[in-house]
């Protein structure tokens, strides 16, 4: 009895062996398409009423359904990122060659603390500044910041090839997704050691919390960075779609948003000369952010609860550095699930009824 103990232990240690190095070795085979495969989850699921529409109007034909859901994706949102993302990439990198290039005139006689200095009531009050320290400062700031952008873009585009076949890819996974979506969900859920019960609540509350947050800061951050690149190109400010792309990460700073961009702007634009420019620049703006930020976003929002602001904001920032610009919307999608397993965590070994809650 005894030695049938220990075999039996012996092969339930061996399969939990197997199963685990089987398991890293599917997962390694699988790691250069993790982006892809979570981008593709989340397009089929925000995608999946316009697909159920379709398929009754297609006479519940799965098929020719799914592959028109792809088309529309492709049209409607991948295009258009595409040609934004390399317009912005492009800007970058000719303003950071520039910059490079005339580092030592910026430092000159002619510097940014020279001409302040000149200003009647601002120049009295730098007059006791280090300049060295206080260019050195600077410098490594905006390097740091100009290093972070560059690399976060050059995350997202390097390999024009490589970056249209990882596009095809996700869209092929999007077709089989949409076909296929419940029958992938039953299969994970048989091969998850979870009770159904705990599946579909982690999967419902992800859902909604991940869907609130993208809808506030995707749909809110994408009309924002879209409205202040027309802003630039109607009054001829420079770099308009890179400053886009800095205006959609802006816009999750609640209230104010892309005004944190439009308002320097719209004062750059006075101070050079043009201040009917400038007060108009400042009055749409001001009118349109305020409007987005205070009434559009809370409807969107609605009555499901997403995350805080400050760990969505931490979350996006963290995800683009990671990244890159996808990082924008898989950032929050990752907090989120961290917020929902933690939940259930909570509730396993807590003994809370509830699951859901704020977060």
């Amino acid at each position: 009895m005894a030695k049938e103990s220990q075999r039996n232990r012996f092969f339930e240690i061996f399969f939990l062996v197997l199963v685990v190095a089987v398991s890293v070795v599917f997962l390694r085979l699988l790691e250069p398409f993790f982006i892809s495969l979570i981008l593709a989850a989340l397009a089929a699921r925000i995608f999946w009423a316009p697909f159920s529409r379709l398929k009754k109007l297609f006479r519940n034909q799965a098929p020719p359904a799914a592959l028109l859901t792809v088309l529309i994706l492709t049209v409607v949102v991948i295009l258009p990122l595409g040609l934004l993302g390399a317009a912005a990439y492009a800007e970058l990198s000719t303003a950071y060659l520039e910059l490079s290039e005339r580092y030592e005139e910026l430092r000159g006689e002619h510097s940014l603390l020279e001409m302040l200095r000149d200003l009647p009531v601002v120049g009295s009050s730098l007059e006791e500044l280090d300049p060295e320290a206080l260019v050195e400062s600077s410098e490594e700031f905006l390097r740091g910041l100009g290093d972070l952008a560059l690399n976060a873009f050059r995350t997202s585009f390097l390999g024009l090839a490589g970056g249209v076949a990882q596009t095809i890819l996700m869209l092929l996974l999007v077709f089989f997704f949409l076909l296929d979506g419940p029958a992938f969900i039953d299969g994970i859920k048989k091969l998850l050691p979870l009770a159904d019960e705990d599946f579909d609540r982690i999967t419902n509350e992800a859902v909604r919390t991940a869907g609130a947050t993208l809808r506030s800061t995707v749909v809110i951050g994408l009309g924002e960075g879209v409205f202040g690149t027309i802003l630039f190109l109607s009054f001829g400010l420079p770099a308009p779609f890179l400053w886009g792309m800095i205006m959609v990460v802006f816009s999750m700073v609640p209230l104010v948003g892309t005004n944190f961009i439009l308002v320097p702007a719209s004062i750059i634009l006075v101070v050079s000369g043009r201040p009917l420019s400038g007060l108009l620049m400042l009055g749409i703006s001001l009118a349109v952010v305020s409007f987005s930020q205070n009434l559009v976003k809370p409807m969107l929002l609605g009555d499901s609860s997403g995350m805080h602001p400050a760990l969505v904001l931490l979350a996006t920032l963290g995800g683009i550095a990671w990244l890159g610009l996808v990082g924008f919307i898989l950032g929050p999608v990752i907090a989120s699930l961290f917020m929902v397993v933690w939940r259930l965590f909570s509730r396993y070994y807590t003994g809370a009824d509830e699951f859901s809650g704020s977060t």
